[in-house]
């Protein structure tokens, strides 16, 4: 559970060939004090990284297209830019992150970051070791 919300992966599927589409989806749960200023310009940011760390893909989405508890899931789907040719892990990472004021959210209180201090505040929800096609997670 984190300061200001929860955030989880609820789905996240490979294509069956080295190229393809991706698939996930999140589910959201805030407390009733959120803002909704907050929630109608926050979106969140979803990073598969590589081996090295490096940003291997983005699957950003608006907050507003999460799954929230009792509702229908989302999914959502993406092209793989670069294929997951010879990876042979990726870890995810997820949080929140206005936009506009390129202001990231710390996971664990509700004090805001700039976006240059925040490498280490994502929440690393768990990294997968290859082989990727075709596999579904969790």
């Amino acid at each position: 559970m984190l300061g200001w919300g929860n955030l989880e992966m609820s789905l996240l599927r490979f294509p069956d060939s080295l190229t393809g589409k991706i698939t996930w989806g999140v589910q959201a749960q805030f407390p009733k004090g959120f803002s909704s200023s907050v929630f109608e310009e926050s979106v969140i940011f979803i990073h598969l990284l590589g081996e090295d760390g490096s940003l291997f893909q983005a699957l950003d989405i608006p907050l507003l297209q999460a799954s929230y508890l009792g509702g229908k899931q989302k999914v959502h789907h993406a092209t793989l830019t670069n294929g997951l040719g010879s990876l042979k892990r990726l870890t995810v990472q997820i949080g929140i992150y206005n936009p506009r004021t390129r202001i990231r959210m710390n996971p664990k209180t509700d004090n805001p970051l700039r976006m240059d201090q925040i490498d280490d505040r994502a929440i690393t929800l768990q990294s997968f070791d290859a082989p990727f096609v075709g596999k579904t997670f969790p």
